[in-house]
């Protein structure tokens, strides 16, 4: 009896670490949800950001576990996109998936941004961390408490996204990037789940 009781707690510690770090993912995972039909638009300011700029990214297909963003990054560049049980954000490659982001990540722990096609300039190579959990951002579409700030550090000095944050149930609200001509702000002016 005793043996039995040993294995039950042998099996019970090999399981539920894998579990705990699955649900904490899926939990992770409503930084960045997915649907068909999703829409995001976004406005953006600043002094090259020209009268009425912005985009609009949509979910147009499913394919098993990937979706199709039209344009996610803003650059006019379809991507495949899907969560993992972990937490991570990674986009459709011919090799592994490139990795965008690690949700489950602890507090000030990085990782390396890679894209499977090309984006933004200075994206793709950045470091980013997740720097705060607890963010309130207000942005045209509304008022979000309990954000989540990221921020990267690119190899260009003068090119890339330098903030990104995402409210639960909702996904990317807010972003800010460095260009040659100064910064631009992308924010969420209107989604549709």
């Amino acid at each position: 009896m005793f043996r039995l009781f040993v294995l039950a707690i042998m099996i019970l510690s090999f399981c539920l670490p894998a579990s705990s770090q699955k649900r904490k993912g899926i939990a992770e995972n409503r930084y960045f949800p997915q649907q068909v039909g999703d829409e995001h638009i976004y406005r953006k300011t600043g002094r090259l950001a020209g009268e009425n700029a912005g985009w609009t990214d949509k979910i147009t297909q499913k394919d098993g576990n990937f979706f199709l963003h039209s344009d996610y990054w803003g650059d006019g560049i379809e991507q495949w996109v899907r969560t993992t049980p972990a937490g991570d954000v990674v986009e459709r490659s011919k090799s592994k998936p490139a990795l965008w982001y690690r949700f489950a990540n602890p507090q000030d722990m990085e990782w390396v941004v890679r894209l499977a096609v090309e984006g933004p300039p200075g994206v793709d190579g950045s470091r980013a961390r997740i720097v705060s959990r607890s963010e309130t951002v207000e942005v045209p579409a509304g008022k979000f408490q309990n954000c989540l700030k990221l921020e990267f550090k690119t190899n260009c000095n003068d090119a890339g996204v330098n903030e990104q944050w995402f409210a639960p149930g909702v996904g990317l609200v807010k972003q800010t990037e460095e260009t040659i001509g100064g910064p631009l702000i992308s924010e969420l002016v209107s989604y549709r789940k």
